[in-house]
C-alpha cells in the first residue's frame, strides 16, 4: 500500500498567523517543526496499518518547508516550487491513498485561521458551479489519477469541508477556528497521536474509499479580487472574460482545467498591487 501526503501548514496545530507560516516570519522555526511532526505522525500510522511506502510532498508556500533531518526515515519527500502539480506532484506515480495534513478551508470561511484558495488573489474558485478550496481542488487532482483522499487533518471547518463531498474520509480535527487569526488547540502530543491514529484508521479504509472527479466536460470560473488581476489573468488562450473579476475556462479534461487555473492565477498574482 502506497500513501502519498501533501502537507500545507496553515491548518497545522498551533498555527495562527502569517508570522509563523511566512518564511520571512519570526516564528517560522516553530511552524517548521510543527508540521514535520505532524507528517511524522500521519507516516506513522500509515506504516503501523500496513503501509509499505510513504511519499510526502511539502506544499506550503515556496515548498521547502520540512526539516529532512527530522523526517522518519522511511518517508520519501518531494521540494521545492513550480512543480506541474503544485501540492499534488508525485500523486501519478502509484499511489493508493492520500493524506491532507495542515489543510485549511477556503477563501471566505467564517471562523477559521489563515483561509485562502491557492493564492491570496483568489477570491473564489468553482468546478460546474460548485464552489471548493484547495481540498476539493486537489481532491480533484487525485481523482483524475485514480487515487481516493482518505484522511485530512486541521480544524473543524476543512474537516466539515471536506465531508461535503468525501464523505468517507477520516478528519483529524487538531484545532477549532474561533476567528480569522485564532484557534484553540490540542496539546502538540495530543494532535499528533490523534493525527497517528486517524493515518491508520484511514490506511484501512482505503477499499471502501471512491476517487473524487465530477463528471465532464468542465466550467472553471475563478474570481480574483481585484479587475487588476483579471485583466493579467485573462491573457490565458482560451479564458473568458464574465465580469470584472471573474474569469471562466471550459474542457472535457480536468487536468487542463488545473493548468488553466495555475497559469491564469500565476499570471493575476503578478499584477500590480493598489
Amino acid at each position: 500500500m502506497n500513501i502519498y501526503i501533501s502537507c500545507d501548514m496553515e491548518g497545522v496545530d498551533g498555527i495562527v498567523t502569517e508570522k509563523q507560516s511566512s518564511p520571512t516570519g519570526p516564528f517560522y522555526e516553530f511552524a517548521r517543526e510543527q508540521i514535520t511532526g505532524e507528517v511524522n505522525a500521519a507516516a506513522q500510522g500509515a506504516f503501523d496499518a500496513g503501509a509499505s511506502s510513504v511519499l510526502v510532498n511539502d506544499s506550503h508556500h515556496d515548498m521547502t518547508n520540512l526539516l529532512p533531518e527530522k523526517l522518519d526515515p522511511r518517508i520519501e519527500y518531494i521540494t521545492g516550487s513550480q512543480k506541474p502539480l503544485s501540492m499534488m506532484q508525485g500523486v501519478d506515480t502509484g499511489i493508493d491513498g492520500v493524506f491532507f495534513i495542515g489543510y485549511h478551508a477556503r477563501a471566505g470561511t467564517w471562523n477559521s485561521t489563515i483561509v485562502h484558495t491557492f493564492s491570496g488573489c483568489v477570491s473564489q474558485f468553482k468546478i460546474n458551479g460548485k464552489v471548493y478550496g484547495e481540498t476539493g481542488l486537489n481532491a480533484m487532482i487525485a481523482g483524475y489519477f485514480g487515487v481516493p483522499v482518505v484522511m485530512i487533518s486541521g480544524d473543524q471547518h476543512v474537516a466539515e469541508e471536506a465531508r461535503e463531498y468525501l464523505p468517507w474520509i477520516r478528519t483529524a480535527t487538531v484545532k477549532q477556528g474561533q476567528s480569522a487569526y485564532s484557534a484553540r488547540h490540542l496539546s502538540v502530543a495530543n494532535a499528533r497521536e490523534l493525527i497517528r491514529k486517524t493515518a491508520a484508521e484511514a490506511v484501512r479504509i482505503i477499499p471502501e474509499a471512491c476517487p473524487y472527479l465530477p463528471s465532464a466536460p468542465y466550467r472553471l470560473e475563478v474570481r480574483y479580487l481585484q479587475a487588476g488581476e483579471a485583466d493579467r489573468a485573462s491573457m490565458m488562450p482560451g479564458s473568458m472574460r464574465l465580469d470584472g473579476t471573474t474569469l471562466a475556462f471550459d474542457t472535457n479534461d480536468y487536468l487542463q482545467a488545473w493548468f488553466a487555473f495555475y497559469t491564469m492565477t500565476a499570471l493575476a498574482s503578478q499584477a500590480p498591487m493598489v
